[in-house]
């Protein structure tokens, strides 16, 4: 764990370059957050929670996938 935090830095770099990346990171933020806050919560309130950032995780994956990588019925040069 000790390792974790002094590469911080390394591994926040290494992931910004890829979109994906920006997502995993969001991922393992999201995850430590939840873990924090609904520690001691009810499972309903558990499962609730889940189910909302399992949809946000999906959604955004959609939108950074979607975004990054064009359609390839777009022209390459629109000027062309």
């Amino acid at each position: 764990m000790k390792d974790l935090f002094s590469n911080a830095p390394k591994i926040i770099k290494e992931s910004q370059k890829s979109p994906l990346g920006i997502v995993a990171m969001v991922i393992m933020a999201i995850s430590v957050v939840a873990l924090c806050f609904f520690r001691d919560a009810h499972v309903a309130v558990k499962v609730l929670i889940f189910f909302m950032i399992t949809g946000a995780f999906l959604a955004l994956c959609l939108t950074v996938l979607l975004n990054h990588y064009p359609n390839e019925s777009t022209p390459k040069n629109p000027d062309l």
